[in-house]
């Protein structure tokens, strides 16, 4: 490619291979009991990221437990027989027994509800409703919920994940697409559909793709190009070429260099 004055030709304009991030959080508070990944890492969807210890959820079982074992205990001493002073008191704690034996149902009820938002395993679910009648264990399963990428692991094995806090952040392999910035004079020469190609300048190869993107930038957005060649009172636009072959592409570096041939 010919560069003079600092600046590409108009034929060719200069950007940016870019790929979309995700982060993963923890909707409760837990200490990091496992990580079984590492930086690098490609994890497909449902693969168990980090296991974290709940030291809430084992409070909450706990309880509803005791309100199962005190109902049943109860029950039982009715269906065998009591005198009248019992009679009266169990009369007494009815509304109590109630609503203790209510509290057991939503504990389970709410681990229920954290298998459907992803927060716990199916086999933890089933390991504290085993406990919940009389067995052992209850973990919180952090997985993931794409195909993706591990950038960076954000704790240690101990530390506490508060609730919110990003605990594993990546990116998205089929999400590997081309930006670049185009001034509003040469915005004739491309358009949405269009077909191109895009030449990566660290493997030297070409890639066919499709406009997929011409937006506006705002005053303060991102500039992928590295040098725009526009008046100052010209509009700059977002140019995304979303590469044919997804495949070969998940194989690119983000953030190098790829030059559009306009």
């Amino acid at each position: 490619m010919t560069i003079a004055c600092g600046k590409p030709k108009n034929d060719f304009i200069q950007g940016k291979i870019e790929r979309e991030s995700i982060g993963l959080v923890s909707k409760i508070p837990g200490k990091i009991d496992v990580i079984k990944i590492k930086e690098g890492d490609f994890v497909k969807k449902g693969d168990t990221l980090l296991i974290l210890d709940i030291p809430e959820v084992d409070a909450k079982r706990n309880q509803a437990e005791g309100a199962v074992m005190s109902a049943k205990a109860q029950y039982d001493m009715t269906v065998r027989g009591a005198t009248s002073n019992q009679i009266k008191q169990l009369e007494a704690k009815k509304q109590a027994l109630k609503e203790q034996y209510d509290f057991a149902q939503k504990s389970i009820t709410r681990l229920s509800n954290m298998i459907k938002d992803s927060l716990v395993s199916q086999q933890v679910y089933d390991e504290a409703f085993a406990k919940y009648q009389g067995a052992q264990a209850q973990y919180l399963a952090v997985q993931a919920e794409i195909d993706m990428t591990i950038e960076s692991i954000t704790l240690k094995v101990g530390e506490l994940a508060l609730p919110g806090y990003t605990l594993v952040s990546g990116s998205i392999a089929e999400s590997t697409y081309f930006r670049f910035t185009l001034p509003e004079s040469q915005l004739s020469k491309v358009e949405n559909g269009q077909e191109v190609t895009v030449k990566v300048a660290y493997n030297d190869k070409e890639y066919k793709g499709k406009v997929t993107l011409v937006k506006v930038l705002g005053a303060y957005a991102n500039i992928a190009t590295a040098y725009p060649d526009y008046e100052i009172q010209e509009n700059l636009f977002e140019i995304k070429v979303q590469p044919n072959d997804i495949k070969e592409a998940q194989e690119l570096f983000a953030k190098a260099t790829a030059i559009l041939e306009l």
